[in-house]
């Protein structure tokens, strides 16, 4: 059997209803779409929890079609960015087409408790420079990792741990539209092992 896409990204919630659990999140970031009013911000909390995901939407609903994905930079923090990717990548993405179209950019950076000190650093600088165009969505699962001049210039947003009981009602929904014959007996189990 081949699959196209895989599952963490086919389900991944696409609306701001589709995360669970996050509710005190996710009201406040519907007020700052609603205003179009964006700080930069850092989404801290644990893995799975839908920080990501809440990125995605923001920028989904400020960015026009057109400039969806030409307008966001998606960067695995722990393996990518490093001084150079700052200098280089980052500054182009930022300064790229600025001043062409006049919209939003946005900076999605996933794991960036595991950027270096240093490169963090730079990072802050380039924060402090960027066009009020340019918002950077940090995220994290240990806030104590990002150092404090970076947590200052940022709206900062707490995701909780899912209770296991949404997560499993997630799992059964994916196993039912995938067509995922789980007999009755081994359900149980079967959850308990792909929780984690």
């Amino acid at each position: 059997m081949i699959y196209d896409t895989p599952w963490v990204e086919k389900y991944r919630p696409k609306v701001w209803d589709d995360i669970v659990s996050q509710s005190i999140a996710v009201n406040n970031l519907k007020e700052f779409v609603k205003n179009a009013n964006m700080p930069h911000m850092i989404f801290t909390g644990p893995a799975g929890t839908g920080k990501t995901s809440a990125a995605l939407i923001i920028a989904r609903h400020l960015l026009k079609d057109e400039d969806y994905h030409t307008n966001i930079l998606e960067v695995n923090a722990s393996s990518e960015v490093r001084i150079t990717f700052v200098r280089s990548v980052l500054k182009n993405f930022i300064n790229q087409n600025l001043v062409k179209n006049g919209n939003l950019k946005f900076v999605i950076m996933d794991e960036a408790d595991n950027i270096p000190g240093q490169v963090q650093q730079a990072l802050r600088r380039m924060i402090e420079k960027a066009s009020v165009n340019v918002k950077f969505i940090l995220m994290c699962n240990y806030i104590n990792r990002i150092i404090d001049p970076i947590i200052s210039r940022c709206a900062v947003f707490r995701f909780v741990t899912l209770p296991k009981e949404k997560i499993v009602e997630r799992l059964k929904y994916i196993a039912n539209v995938e067509k995922l014959h789980i007999p009755p007996e081994k359900a149980e189990k079967f959850f308990d092992l792909l929780f984690f």
